[in-house]
């Protein structure tokens, strides 16, 4: 197992910042496998943020 690259988290995590709303729930959808909740744009970036780290 590789250690993670923090630099490339980060970049991911700042791409994911750009994104509009249906973009993000399109995410969502990749990393959860699941349909996105009803919560704001804010919210869905943490969220996504969080499950991108848990995942490296």
């Amino acid at each position: 197992m590789t250690p993670p690259d923090p630099a490339a988290i980060e970049a991911e995590i700042e791409r994911i910042r750009s994104l509009g709303l249906e973009d993000l729930r399109r995410e969502w959808r990749r990393l959860y496998r699941s349909e996105a909740p009803r919560i704001s744009r804010d919210l869905l970036v943490l969220a996504l943020g969080y499950r991108l780290q848990e995942l490296e």
